[in-house]
């Protein structure tokens, strides 16, 4: 198995896994850290969040293509958890040997006399089930041990095979049997490999290579916080919730682009704007500095959503920043922001908090949802009125 070195990230940096010189970097968000060097199973449901991430990319046709490598490593360990080694069976009939007997074939192939004890065979045919190691087994297994030096350490698992295999005539070999398979489960397993093989043939050849992950993780801390917080998209019944700038240059009206919510909570009275902030305010608390905030322009975009969708729905409106953190609380207040001069509304005033990451992720894995009703009260009760 290859060394891990674990690499916590204290900014909106990559996350995710790399092979360096043939040893894996594993970099997360720092706020894992106390845990995740211990625990296999945080490092198991963090990497998820990023393959749930990344085929939510894929559904809206757009995904990072390093990760289909990762998938094939994912895919070949638990496949062998599951099922183990499959070689290629053949059953063998011998006369008169030790075994279990095979009458067919002892009825079909003996001669036989009848007697007043009853039939007498003269040879008892008996079977054996052979494995064989045969190419694809041989193939697989050198997918196994490579998959396992990469990954095993999230699973517990090793694997060692010491025979090698000519890369690109196992390719060869693979995409043969490809073309005559007709089963999707074989069909699966071939295409796995091949992806394997591939992947192992350009992490030999290259220095750094990114086998998994993605160049940011804001986006996909927004996405768990959609899940936990929301069952759906608001509709607003068809209402344009998202504010668009207009030029207007020689009687000709020109529209800007958008600007757009992370996620909007509603109900019959209020609409609830969250922006989910990947600052990391965490071990700075003793000493608060606004580079571990959101900047004024963020908190005037919040503003210009509130006063967007308040004409929009006429409802009440509070604005919600939450940032993440390592806590024994899932969630906690943290703060107020605001522009003094600007506080004439409920909405103008964006209350802050902070939330347990590590908590999300189980949460987000588990596909649990946090009380909404909960989450409501907390910001009416850290709201100014």
């Amino acid at each position: 198995m290859k060394k891990v070195s674990y690499l916590p990230i204290y900014k909106d940096d990559y996350v995710g896994i790399k092979l360096i010189n043939g040893e894996v970097f594993f970099s997360y968000p720092y706020e894992l850290n106390a845990t995740i060097k211990t625990d296999k199973n945080l490092s198991h449901i963090f990497l998820s969040s990023l393959t749930e991430f990344n085929d939510y990319l894929f559904s809206n046709g757009t995904s990072n293509p390093n990760n289909f490598y990762f998938y094939s490593l994912q895919w070949i360990i638990k496949d062998y958890i599951s099922n183990g080694i499959k070689r290629k069976r053949i059953i063998e009939f011998y006369k008169n040997s030790k075994g279990r007997i095979n009458w067919k074939q002892t009825i079909k192939k003996s001669q036989t006399n009848l007697t007043k004890e009853g039939i007498i065979f003269s040879d008892l045919i008996s079977e054996k089930n052979t494995e064989l190691e045969d190419e694809i087994s041989k193939i697989y297994q050198f997918c196994l041990a490579y998959a396992t030096s990469v990954i095993g350490w999230i699973y517990g698992i090793n694997y060692t095979y010491n025979l090698s295999i000519n890369k690109r005539n196992s390719i060869s070999i693979l995409k043969k049997e490809l073309m005559k398979s007709f089963k999707d489960e074989s069909q699966i397993k071939l295409k796995h490999l091949i992806n394997i093989i591939e992947e192992a043939e350009y992490s030999a050849a290259n220095k750094n290579v990114t086998l998994f992950g993605l160049e940011t993780y804001h986006q996909v801390y927004e996405f768990l916080l959609k899940k936990v917080f929301t069952n759906s998209f608001s509709s607003f019944h068809n209402i344009n919730i998202n504010p668009k700038g207009v030029w207007e240059i020689n009687k000709s009206l020109y529209e800007s682009s958008s600007l757009r919510p992370d996620f909007v909570i509603e109900d019959d009275r209020s609409v609830f704007i969250f922006d989910a902030k990947f600052y990391r305010i965490g071990n700075y608390k003793d000493k608060i500095s606004v580079n571990y905030l959101p900047s004024t322009s963020d908190i005037q975009k919040q503003i210009i959503y509130g006063d967007y969708i308040k004409t929009k729905t006429k409802k009440e409106v509070f604005n919600v920043f939450i940032l993440p953190t390592k806590s024994e609380m899932f969630l906690s207040f943290l703060g107020k922001a605001y522009i003094p001069s600007i506080n004439s509304n409920k909405h103008h005033t964006i209350v802050s908090f902070e939330i347990d990451l590590e908590k999300l992720l189980f949460m987000s894995y588990n596909k649990q949802k946090f009380d909404v009703n909960y989450l409501k009260n907390l910001i009416y009760s850290n709201s100014f009125h």
